[in-house]
């Protein structure tokens, strides 16, 4: 005989607590569920502004993540600045660069991806972080600086510093205009005056002139002999000083052209502004610059 099976008696608040128990595990499950896809977006999110997919920067710090993005009324800045010929960054308070144009990049021959993100700093050379931390707070709106430009060079750059509203938070906007070319300007400029202040001590006459004869440099000793001032002959041909019937002085400055190590020594028989006739020796000689 099999002994007799009698079904378990369940109570009702069993049935009940069991029932509540499976709702909150289902709860639980999509909870987690939710929560997992909400991680995953903001993963996906931060991934997307990171690769440069999304319009915006994220910087890590001790509270976390922490978003900048440039939107609104920002979107008109950066439209106009990516147009211009000057470098354009966008700055926090404490020099983290949030925004940069390409022309910025281009200048300190850093990719753009580079660029952002990295601290202003780190593009100014070491001996001038006093002046730097001048802009960044305020003491100062303009100066000049030298930029790193790839591993070893440097150029002059000027920088111009506004203070701009991003997301709420006070940052500066940082116009930098690069200099290399006013300063190559500059010491042409310098050279040409220390070169005309010797031509003017020296006591030999010296008559510059470009490859056609045309007088470019008339110096103090040339204005004494002949009685012209540099004024006076600057642009004219250099034939004007020769007598009439004789050899033409534009043929001896063309004929340097072809002498030997471009050197040649003449005797010219001239005429002073007065009609005075004076011979004179002349030593010729082709000068090269740069671009020659």
């Amino acid at each position: 005989m099999f002994p007799e099976w009698q079904p378990e008696q369940v109570h009702p608040e069993q049935v009940r607590d069991k029932e509540n128990q499976l709702e909150t595990n289902s709860a639980l499950l999509q909870e987690i569920r939710e929560l997992r896809n909400r991680l995953q977006e903001s993963e996906e999110t931060l991934q997307a502004i990171r690769s440069g997919e999304v319009d915006a920067l994220v910087v890590a710090g001790a509270g976390g993540d922490q978003v900048y993005t440039l939107k609104g009324a920002d979107e008109a800045y950066r439209v106009m600045v990516e147009g211009m010929a000057q470098g354009a960054v966008t700055l926090t308070k404490e020099g983290l660069i949030l925004f940069a144009n390409e022309r910025f990049a281009e200048m300190t021959q850093c990719p753009l991806d580079g660029v952002i993100g990295s601290d202003f700093q780190s593009f100014v050379t070491p001996g001038e972080a006093d002046l730097l931390a001048a802009l960044l707070n305020g003491s100062a709106r303009r100066a000049e600086v030298m930029l790193s430009a790839g591993a070893t060079a440097q150029i002059p750059a000027g920088l111009s510093v506004k203070a701009l509203i991003v997301n709420d938070t006070e940052c500066l906007c940082v116009i930098v205009t690069d200099l290399s070319e006013q300063r190559r300007n500059e010491l042409t400029a310098a050279a040409e005056m220390r070169a005309r202040s010797i031509l003017e001590q020296v006591q030999a006459i010296v008559i510059s002139t470009d490859l056609e004869g045309i007088i470019a440099r008339w110096n103090s000793a040339a204005t004494r002999l002949f009685g012209y001032e540099a004024g006076k002959v600057l642009g004219r041909p250099i034939s004007f000083i020769g007598m009439p019937g004789e050899a033409d002085p534009l043929d001896a400055w063309k004929n340097v052209r072809t002498a030997p190590q471009g050197f040649l020594e003449v005797e010219l028989r001239v005429q002073t502004s007065s009609g005075e006739e004076r011979f004179i020796r002349v030593a010729l000689s082709l000068l090269k610059d740069d671009s020659a």
